[in-house]
Order: C-alpha cells, then structure tokens, then sequence
C-alpha cells in the first residue's frame, strides 16, 4: 500500500499511517490525523483558549512519548534507564499534567484540557499513561487526581467496551514484547 500510494501522491511525506474521510484523502502525520479528527468530531475543544490548552497536553504528552519511545525501541527497557525515565516523569509528565488538571477552575478535573467533554488531548494523554502504567506499575500511586482521572475515562462507554474487547494490539501495545 505505502509504495502504490507513494507513487500515487496519495502520501505526500511518504509517509503511513494516512486517513481518509469525506472531508479528506490522504492526510498523513499523526498530529494532522488527530487534530482533524478533533476538529471534526467536536473534540478539540470548545474556542481558541480550550484548543490552545489541548495542543499544550498533545505536546506534552509527544515529548514524554518520544522519551517512551526510546525506552522501549532504544534502550529495550534497560533497568537503569527505566529508573532514568521514572524519575524523569515524576517530576516532570505526571506532577505537571497533574497540577495543570487541578489548577483549571471549574473543570473539576473530569477533563484535561476542556470543560464540556473529551478532547482528543484525553485520549491521547489516557494511551499514554497506561502505557506508563505497563512499564511502571506503581507509577500512579502518589497521583490520586490523575488515578481518579484515568479511572474516569476507562469507565467511558466505548473505552471500557474497548478495553474488555482485549485486542491483540492491547497485549503487545508497541509491536514488541516490551512495553
């Protein structure tokens, strides 16, 4: 498929995965793919200030996603680079999103980044840390709010019916075995 639509034009970075919809055709690169799906689905945020706010969380949760990833990829979950990266997102990842849910008024927490409902900030932060959560069972422990928060969105209808489904993307999240 790649190589066709590389020849095609349909993948103008070259690039897997694309999304197509009735709105448009081979849009690739994840942040496009999702911040259209966003837009789209009404998951972006309600105004400017709720959507700056969700690409905020996107770029935080993209950095700790990056280190992740070379956690996993890189350094095959070496047991001093493991600790490396739980202290680094202790202090920085977890205590930060943490603080940034309970110092929004009148969000009450149900929601990172918006008020009314999802965003696509949620999701993606949720993937993220049960991502963590596999690697570093306790990691959570000390962040109620972000416990209680996660618990939350896995109650959600099509994320719990998900998660029950246990695809087999579930049991190997990374393409691997690690992680």
């Amino acid at each position: 498929m790649k190589p066709e639509g590389i020849k095609a034009g349909r993948f103008p970075f070259g690039q897997i995965p694309a999304y197509e919809d009735d709105e448009v055709s081979g849009l690739v690169q994840m942040g496009a793919i999702l911040r259209h799906i966003g837009r789209r689905f009404e998951a972006y945020g309600d105004g400017n200030v709720e959507a700056a706010q969700v690409d905020m969380v996107l770029d935080a949760v993209e950095d700790t996603r990056r280190s992740y990833g070379t956690l996993v990829y890189t350094d095959r979950l070496d047991a001093a680079k493991l600790a490396e990266f739980a202290a680094k997102i202790e202090a920085g990842f977890l205590t930060q999103v943490e603080a940034f849910m309970a110092d929004r008024s009148g969000s009450e927490g149900k929601f990172l980044a918006t008020k009314a409902r999802p965003s696509i900030a949620d999701y993606v932060a949720l993937d993220m840390l049960q991502l963590i959560v596999r690697i570093l069972p306790e990691a959570l422990k000390e962040h109620t709010g972000l416990s209680t928060w996660v618990a939350g969105m896995e109650a959600r209808a099509g994320i719990k019916a998900y998660l029950e489904s246990k695809p087999e993307c579930r049991e190997t999240p990374n393409g691997v075995s690690l992680g």
